[in-house]
């Protein structure tokens, strides 16, 4: 039996002792509207397909470091909507990683509530980024080359 993404997250959010605040639908889809007009070019395909300035780094194992990158903020986490419609908000001072550590990783996607930057961990083990460069560089994997 196959899992539904967003049980995966609710439960692994419960294991790791961490809440998860479902975005109510009318704000998951303006934001989802706001994130597809600023980081990506057509209506087709996978959403990081179409990311506009991406820069890129395949590691397997980057999923492991997206806490360093959303450094404790609120964050929203969402995913391909034909995988599930389901937009989360992680508090500020919550860690992701617990959380995906419980799921089986499908692709997802991290933002804050402006629509700054767009964070991508896909199903070939790439970590995507679209955001300022300065933010990258500051990060504790800019040791790591990411790829335009």
């Amino acid at each position: 039996m196959i899992v539904p993404i967003r049980d995966q997250y609710l439960e692994g959010a419960k294991v790791a002792h961490t809440e998860l605040v479902v975005l109510p639908k009318e704000e998951a889809e303006q934001l989802r509207s706001q994130v597809a007009e600023r980081f990506a070019r057509s209506q087709v395909s996978w959403l990081w397909e179409r990311f506009v300035d991406a820069v890129a780094i395949q590691d397997d194992k980057s999923w492991k470091w997206v806490d360093d990158y959303i450094a404790g903020s609120e964050t929203i986490i969402f995913f391909n909507k034909f995988d599930d419609s389901t937009i989360f908000v992680l508090p500020a001072g919550s860690r992701l990683v617990p959380i995906l550590r419980e799921t089986y990783l499908s692709e997802f996607y991290l933002t804050n509530s402006r629509a700054d930057y767009l964070l991508c961990y896909n199903h070939h083990g790439y970590l995507i980024a679209n955001w300022n460069r300065a933010r990258m560089a500051q990060s504790a994997h800019s040791e790591y080359a990411f790829a335009e």
